[in-house]
């Protein structure tokens, strides 16, 4: 699993290919070119939070540190949501069979 980013915004990579630099002279770029807040810093406790952005559901949670992570909300296992799983030793665990997974989308 491959994590959305690891901090408390959401940005998807930009595709750096000639029609995107020429939509960046023309001010045309999409909507996903940017920079968003999923969620506010505070709202960021012991437990994981779910937001959607673009029609992509994250999870968002502390990892190691109280770092901010996001994550897409699945589990790699049997698509039950992370955001219903809990939060433990800087590792989000999925609430149906355990797994763990790092900030970087690892499952550990």
């Amino acid at each position: 699993m491959t994590p959305i980013s690891s901090r408390p915004f959401v940005r998807v990579k930009p595709d750096l290919s000639r029609d995107t630099i020429s939509g960046l002279a023309r001010g045309t770029l999409p909507l996903k070119e940017y920079w968003y807040i999923a969620a506010e810093s505070s709202e960021l406790a012991s437990k994981p939070l779910s937001r959607v952005v673009f029609g992509e559901r994250l999870v968002l949670f502390r990892g190691e540190g109280g770092r901010p992570s996001a994550l897409e909300d699945r589990c790699a296992h049997r698509n039950i949501a992370l955001s219903e799983g809990t939060v433990s030793d800087g590792t989000l665990r999925c609430r149906y069979h355990g797994w763990r997974y790092a900030p970087s989308g690892t499952c550990v």
